[in-house]
């Protein structure tokens, strides 16, 4: 009889382990995927599921989690590493109402807090550097330190961007060419990381970043996103956040480090200028050779970048 208890005791235990093991990403991404409710929708994230304060990866647009996931290997003794799937990407749930820019910092901020995050050190990208920022400017008694790669600070001139940038920028300002593009053509994901990467990505590495945008219906709640980046004032709401989070990011005394990338096409040179004259307590450092997703290009650079950082500044 007591052994019976025991073996019942042992199946039930096992059970608990078997149910609370979460599933993998994906073969090519071996992290924890998980939800978490946050606004009446669900938002992914990739958990590794260790110790310590949070190191959270902040994608941009049109990619999700599965960017950072030859990253985050080389951070893993650094702490809890967390990549969330911003709504309306990856595994995320789609919004209700239209994506917007002021929609997204309205998910992160309470993705941030549902998940009860504290003493954060960010990790920015593209879109993911609009949101990132917002949220550190508002809570900095909450963040360690902010990484950032091809970011949004200067994009306040078409001038701030690579000229191939602004030219494409300019043609998704308008609506017909904006829809055509992103949900006809899918140009998002065929053309714009492709273009956007030095090397060549492998036919899974590619249908990675298709699968949340297979129909045509998921492709157009990108749509509004690619017409509200806030370039020369406008759109104004857009434009307004941006420009509150800059003005205090050049007070911030919050720990900094700019990743740069031989062929950018938002950090450019005069990116990286400004960033020296105005933003404080601010470490600039190349990865080397690639292009906008310079997580594709050089994971090992940028994770060996950011840990040495973290050393330096007692992160």
């Amino acid at each position: 009889m007591k052994r019976k208890r025991l073996y019942a005791a042992m199946a039930v235990l096992l059970f608990t382990s078997m149910e609370s093991r979460s599933e993998a990403v994906r073969e090519d991404f071996p992290y924890a995927s998980k939800f978490v409710d946050v606004l009446g929708a669900r938002m992914h994230y990739a958990d590794s599921e260790g110790s310590g304060d949070p190191i959270l990866f902040v994608h941009g647009i049109p990619t999700w989690s599965y960017l950072w996931r030859d990253v985050m290997p080389g951070l893993e003794d650094r702490g809890r590493l967390i990549a969330v799937d911003l709504i309306g990407f990856g595994k995320s749930d789609k919004p209700n109402k239209g994506n917007t820019l002021s929609v997204q910092v309205s998910y992160f901020e309470s993705f941030v807090e549902a998940m009860g995050l504290d003493r954060i050190t960010l990790v920015l990208h593209d879109m993911g550097s609009y949101v990132g920022l917002h949220y550190a400017m508002e809570n900095p008694e909450r963040i360690k330190g902010i990484v950032f790669m091809e970011s949004m600070l200067t994009l306040d001139t078409w001038e701030g961007m690579a000229p191939e940038s602004a030219e494409y920028m300019r043609a998704m300002r308008n609506y017909d060419f904006a829809y055509n593009a992103t949900v006809v053509e899918n140009q998002s994901i065929a053309m714009v990381i492709p273009y956007s990467t030095k090397r060549t990505l492998s036919p899974d590495e590619m249908a990675a970043y298709q699968e949340p945008f297979s129909t045509k219906e998921e492709r157009e709640s990108l749509v509004s996103l690619w017409m509200d980046f806030p370039i020369s004032g406008e759109p104004k709401e857009s434009h307004q956040i941006q420009a509150s989070y800059i003005q205090r990011l050049k007070r911030s005394r919050l720990p900094k480090l700019m990743l740069t990338i031989s062929e950018p096409l938002v950090g450019t040179k005069a990116q990286v200028e400004w960033v020296k004259e105005v933003v404080p307590e601010t470490t600039i450092r190349s990865v080397g050779e690639g292009r906008h997703f310079m997580q594709e290009d050089q994971p090992e650079g940028i994770s060996q970048a950011i840990s040495e950082w973290m050393v330096e500044n007692g992160l």
